[in-house]
């Protein structure tokens, strides 16, 4: 399953995932208000079949092409374990367990990873940089087969889902949405996507009101049939 990358990156993507699942074991634990801070070996397995949405065809040779797994990674990891985190103590607490993962066992610096995400050129990466972290096959060219791939091109991605919006109103649905596509609703869709993705992908939506669920679920229904 992973022949097409090279025994280095897999041992690393064994490790680094390895080490993640023991840290959130150990430091996120469950409460009576976090009930859901429960991880098991199914969510290592989880990062590793969101990093076999890869395919070789999108992954460019030399440093690039392993810059990209890396991301790739940890995109995954925050999908699997951060997405579950409720404050910002414990979401910076993740940031950090991932960046000294990525630096010690890596040896890449995240300023060099994730220089694209920052707002100004030479600041430090954020968590807050990582939202727009986001991988998946929305934007593929291809006719044949979908690639999961890096979203470089946030405004690109925000005009297909709005795209996908506008047809899901005209020929799907019976009660249109009328939805705003702000930023915090495309990263909403895109997790809900990947998840879907999967073999036997499901994931659980918490709101206040059901009607920002329902929306988010159906609008993402619609970008998988694009």
């Amino acid at each position: 399953m992973l022949n097409y990358f090279k025994r280095d990156k897999i041992e690393i993507i064994i490790t680094n995932t390895m080490e993640i699942y023991n840290s959130a074991i150990s430091k996120f634990l469950p409460t009576p208000s976090r009930s859901h801070y429960v991880f098991n070996l199914r969510d290592f397995a989880r990062v590793v079949q969101g990093v076999l949405l890869l395919k070789p065809e999108v992954v460019p040779e030399g440093n690039e092409g392993g810059h990209k797994i890396i991301r790739l990674w940890v995109h995954e990891v925050y999908r699997v374990f951060y997405d579950r985190l409720i404050n910002e103590s414990d979401r910076e607490l993740f940031f950090q367990m991932v960046k000294s993962c990525v630096e010690t066992n890596c040896k890449e610096k995240y300023s060099n990873l994730f220089s694209h995400l920052v707002k100004e050129k030479g600041d430090q990466v954020t968590d807050d940089d990582l939202r727009s972290l986001i991988f998946g096959d929305y934007l593929s060219k291809t006719k044949d087969e979908k690639l999961y791939d890096e979203i470089m091109d946030l405004k690109e991605l925000t005009e297909t889902i709005e795209r996908s919006l506008e047809d899901y109103n005209y020929e799907m649905s019976k009660a249109p949405m009328d939805l705003v596509m702000f930023r915090f609703a495309i990263e909403h869709i895109s997790r809900i996507s990947r998840v879907l993705k999967q073999p036997n992908g499901h994931c659980l939506l918490v709101d206040a009101t059901k009607s920002a669920t329902v929306e988010s679920t159906n609008g993402d229904d619609t970008i998988e049939h694009v």
